[in-house]
């Protein structure tokens, strides 16, 4: 019978990918690293079940016991040093002229140099096997073997070193040049050249994608099980990728309240106050009026924490010994992931999940957002979503094409056919577009709030069409129940 239940779920042991996002100093690294352990590394309270033992402990022993004899290390790739491996397909000067033009003209990195050239060399034959995989060639063990070396021993200290020349003056500049060589590398495929070709838009996420293949050729020679880790996601439409490709692929949001993120970014890194906001709004664009092709190739942190899988709490200043709720959540998903139904949810999980469900009922296009309101007891009274009041037409039922013609005009308000600057802003996307013929079908829906703040060069987000989840929901019990007092909470 045993033989029988390891078969059952032998594919859900053999293969796992985890990608992680969250905003700067949320824990992302901390996670990562937590789950290249060995078991015998794993260190968490002993869970004891006795006569006054509750739920709750018994969930946390059952998922104790599996985990001490299931749990495998698992090997982490760090977007950033594959991010360093395209800054090597250039040579140093080219690199310089860069970072100064970009960045700042006032970074000392010529430090660097010797190691540098010395590291394209190592990149060249990195990229030899990489590319033999992208052609379908045979990758022998001592290719896979180089690919891990290269990337899991040598390439994050030069990554380390880089980093430490281009933070001389602030963090900041490290941030700012890693994020245009991202930007870059999913415009051209460059992590120097700023000229957008759409075909690279997935050129990061497709190293990633080969590196993960030959990653699993050198697993064969050492495990049966092919667990990765990938440190951290800044694009949403870079996890999407995997996700299209790996039913074995999660993505998990790691989250810290913001006084403990603070307070670990300005101890770590020296960044005050000032400096940490403006870094925030960096890596979270929320509201602020984007070229359409920036969508595609910037981050946003926001949006990929959105469309994570599993959301888990990081929460200690810097400086704390444990993150033990941290720790413990990484073994129960891990665990559940391997073997699913070794415990049932937890409200707020299972709250969380018809939160999820309700969501997909909205037709917002920049976002979408459900909520849950209970009693004091934790029943379920209402659901809601974020989306337009009765009678209006969702964004997503919307055609631009239809508001130029004057086609179906009562689902759209006088401003949007009637102002001058919104009707050019209409015409000017429709120009873009280049033929009706190249959306291949596809609708020409557009958001509301995204024209208005291109249109007023602001992000202000009082000009939605839609009311919050969470107002949704209590409509529908005053409309349901005539508003009864819920005495509970939303989630």
């Amino acid at each position: 019978m045993n033989g029988v239940v390891e078969k059952v779920y032998q594919h859900r042991n053999d293969f796992i990918i985890i990608g992680l996002t969250g905003k700067i100093a949320s824990g992302c690294t901390t996670a990562a690293d937590f789950l290249t352990k060995k078991v015998d590394e794993i260190v968490l309270p002993e869970i004891n079940i006795g006569e006054e033992s509750n739920d709750n402990q018994r969930k946390k022993y059952i998922i104790s016991r599996y985990y001490k004899s299931n749990w495998s290390q698992f090997i982490k790739i760090c977007v950033r040093d594959v991010i360093t491996t395209f800054v090597l397909d250039n040579g140093f000067d080219k690199l310089v002229a860069y970072v100064n033009s970009a960045v700042s003209d006032e970074l000392q990195i010529d430090f660097l140099k010797s190691e540098y050239e010395q590291k394209i060399k190592q990149n060249k034959h990195f990229m030899t096997i990489l590319t033999k995989r992208s052609e379908k060639k045979e990758i022998v063990k001592e290719d896979a073997e180089y690919v891990y070396d290269y990337l899991i021993n040598k390439l994050p200290s030069f990554t380390t070193a880089i980093k430490k020349g281009l933070s001389a003056e602030s963090y900041r500049e490290f941030s700012k040049a890693f994020q245009l060589f991202g930007d870059n590398i999913r415009k051209s495929g460059c992590a120097i050249t700023e000229t957008f070709d759409s075909k690279n838009i997935y050129c990061l996420a497709e190293r990633i994608n080969l590196i993960i293949k030959i990653l699993k050729i050198y697993n064969n020679e050492n495990t049966n099980r092919h667990y990765f880790v990938i440190d951290a996601f800044r694009n949403p439409f870079e996890s999407m990728f995997f996700k299209e490709r790996y039913s074995a692929f999660y993505l998990m949001a790691i989250k810290s309240p913001e006084d403990d993120r603070h307070d670990r970014l300005f101890k770590e890194l020296n960044l005050n106050k000032t400096q940490i906001e403006e870094q925030d709004k960096k890596e979270n664009p929320d509201g602020s009026p984007l070229e359409s092709r920036d969508i595609f190739v910037s981050q946003n942190i926001s949006a990929c924490i959105e469309k994570a899988d599993i959301h888990i709490n990081n929460i200690g200043k810097h400086g704390s010994d444990s993150f033990n709720e941290l720790k413990g959540r990484l073994v129960t998903y891990v665990s559940l992931i391997q073997h699913p139904g070794l415990i049932t949810p937890e409200r707020d999980e299972k709250l969380m999940q018809i939160a999820y469900t309700a969501k997909l009922n909205s037709g917002c296009i920049s976002r979408q957002v459900g909520a849950v309101v209970t009693n004091k007891h934790g029943a379920i009274v209402s659901i809601g979503w974020n989306d337009v009041p009765e009678g209006q037409t969702q964004c997503l039922l919307r055609n631009l094409d239809h508001l130029q013609s004057g086609t179906d005009p009562n689902s759209y308000s006088d401003y949007e056919k009637m102002d001058s600057q919104f009707k050019d802003k209409v015409r000017i996307k429709i120009s873009l577009i280049g033929g009706r013929e190249k959306l291949k079908g596809r609708g020409l829906a557009f958001c509301f709030k995204g024209f208005h703040n291109e249109i007023k060069k602001d992000k202000n987000q009082v000009h939605t069409r839609a009311l919050h989840a969470e107002e949704n929901a209590f409509l529908q019990i005053v409309r349901a129940c005539k508003g009864f007092c819920v005495n509970g909470f939303v989630g």
